[in-house]
């Protein structure tokens, strides 16, 4: 499902973008480390590869015992 939505939103806009950031989705992700550390998975990572986009996770928050509310995310994208 993720890989058929990426297709469709590059096909969609015509293009596509330069860093992808992901949340600790399980079909990209395969474990957390820390920080904004993470293993993707293979085929995750070829998709990235065949497009052309840097995948970069989401700051773990809960690693540091801190609360994650959606506004501290949200503001690590760069759009708020």
């Amino acid at each position: 499902m993720v890989f058929d939505a990426h297709n469709r939103a590059f096909t969609f806009v015509g293009g596509t973008l330069k860093r992808g950031i992901y949340d600790n989705v399980s079909t990209a992700v395969t474990k957390v480390l820390h920080g904004k550390e993470r293993i993707f998975n293979h085929r995750f990572v070829q998709l990235c590869r065949h497009y052309f986009v840097e995948p970069v996770g989401l700051f773990s928050w809960r690693r540091l015992g801190e609360r994650a509310d959606k506004k501290c995310r949200v503001s690590q994208t760069g759009l708020v």
